[in-house]
């Protein structure tokens, strides 16, 4: 198995207008609004080999409707915002979607049919060249609210912008993200089919798995509050789901400093800043050196 590191987060929004200025104000570079063709658009952050996706339903007449045996990303974005803003999707590189889907449907996972797209992405310079996309959606039944899928991208050279990845904040990369499970050890099985066994590690009653570019912590619902102390964290209702995520910096003096002039509430502690979901849509966000 090819180690499989963390591609992107998804963090789903009701006015990406209000996310962009909220992440500009923050430190962060922002790539110009895109439009997807089934009624979403997007802003991206970009980082050294991942990145995080602001996403909102843009053009609801363009929701296709439902099909059977596909994913629809369209359709799930709304039904996840008309219930809260948050995390939506942790999504996984892929070098070859064909290849990866039968790798997981050969570890039972039974992932969907892999599924094409293509967009304008706006370059530095204005020109508006084609990206393209080949998906895998793999669903575990003990996390509705919180869908994978490993993802392909076929014109890297349009993507992975040198002039996108240099943030105010000093950011770097994502290095975690957090989700909040009942049962961490239940969904043992369902990683391993995405990073393999010997990538897991537990702790106490939590989960950590380790991939090719940053970590997947499953913390225990009940033990939520001792991994975000001081943070009054109240996981959305519904079940399992996307809590936080951890964004690496240069020094987090010089985040910090960002941060002050926003005037955004900052939380200190245990080696990082936190911004606390009240003020970041739903969503914990770290910032570790």
């Amino acid at each position: 198995m090819r180690k499989r590191g963390l591609d992107h987060l998804v963090l789903t929004v009701r006015d990406l207008a209000a996310a962009e200025a909220r992440y500009r104000a923050l430190g962060f570079t922002l790539t110009p609004p895109a439009q997807h063709p089934f009624g979403t658009g997007n802003q991206l952050a970009i980082f050294d080999g991942n990145f995080l996706e602001l996403l909102a339903v843009t053009d609801p007449a363009r929701i296709p409707p439902p099909t059977a045996g596909a994913f629809g990303f369209g359709q799930h974005t709304a039904a996840f915002i008309e219930r809260h803003e948050g995390l939506s999707f942790v999504v996984v590189d892929s070098a070859d979607a064909g290849a990866d889907r039968a790798e997981l449907a050969a570890a039972g996972l039974d992932p969907y049919p892999v599924f094409d797209f293509s967009r304008r992405a706006t370059q530095p310079d204005g020109s508006q060249p084609t990206v393209a996309f080949s998906l895998v959606f793999v669903v575990s039944r003990r996390l509705p609210q919180a869908p994978h899928f490993l993802c392909q991208q076929h014109n890297p050279e349009h993507f992975w912008r040198p002039e996108y990845q240099r943030h105010a904040n000093g950011a770097r990369q994502i290095v975690g993200v957090t989700l909040a499970v009942d049962e961490p050890n239940a969904l043992r099985s369902y990683y391993a089919g995405l990073f393999g066994w010997e990538a897991m590690t537990g702790q106490g009653r939590g989960l950590k798995i380790a991939t090719g570019r940053g970590s997947i912590e499953l913390v225990a619902t009940a033990e939520l509050g001792q991994r975000y102390a001081g943070l009054a964290l109240t996981p959305p209702p519904g079940g399992p789901c996307i809590v936080g995520f951890r964004v690496k910096v240069d020094a987090l003096d010089r985040a910090a400093d960002c941060i002050a002039r926003s005037g955004i509430p900052l939380h200190r502690g245990d080696g990082r800043l936190s911004i606390a979901p009240a003020d970041d849509f739903g969503a914990v966000l770290e910032f570790v050196a």
